[in-house]
């Protein structure tokens, strides 16, 4: 009996996890940018009204427009900066510090998540809002 008890709590688990899993991926996206896959974690962009959208994709192109993203494979801090824009990081411009060490070099990165904007440059992570602030963009 406890043999056949712990090989339902078993399945059960096993059941539990598929079921998680597949509804992690469900709220992941998968994007290319510069040739390379780039996973953005969460959905919470599709919540938007279409004015919401268009907004934050004209701000998203200004932002783009007036600068650069360094960051750095694997580093957890340039995938959040990188989540803030989901499916709009296609506007940004990105450079790969690991891909492009020279790059990095000669624009004095030292530490990512680092962004250039209007030539000033501003170290960490910011949202949206500090972003289209800094850029002059709202």
């Amino acid at each position: 009996m406890k043999k056949l008890l712990f090989m339902v709590l078993i399945l059960i688990l096993i059941f539990i996890l598929i079921i998680g899993c597949q509804r992690a991926n469900l709220d992941n996206k998968t994007i290319k940018i510069n040739g390379h896959q780039i996973t953005i974690l969460g959905d919470d962009f599709n919540n938007n009204t279409i004015e919401e959208i268009i907004d934050e994709n004209n701000i998203t192109k200004c932002i783009g427009e007036k600068s650069k993203l360094y960051i750095s494979t694997g580093c957890p801090h340039c995938r959040h900066q990188m989540n803030v824009f989901g499916e709009n990081i296609k506007y940004i411009n990105i450079i790969n510090c690991i891909e492009n060490p020279r790059k990095c070099v000669e624009n004095d990165i030292y530490a990512v998540p680092t962004w250039i904007i209007n030539g000033e440059k501003y170290l960490g992570y910011h949202d949206l809002d500090d972003l289209a602030s800094i850029a002059g963009c709202r």
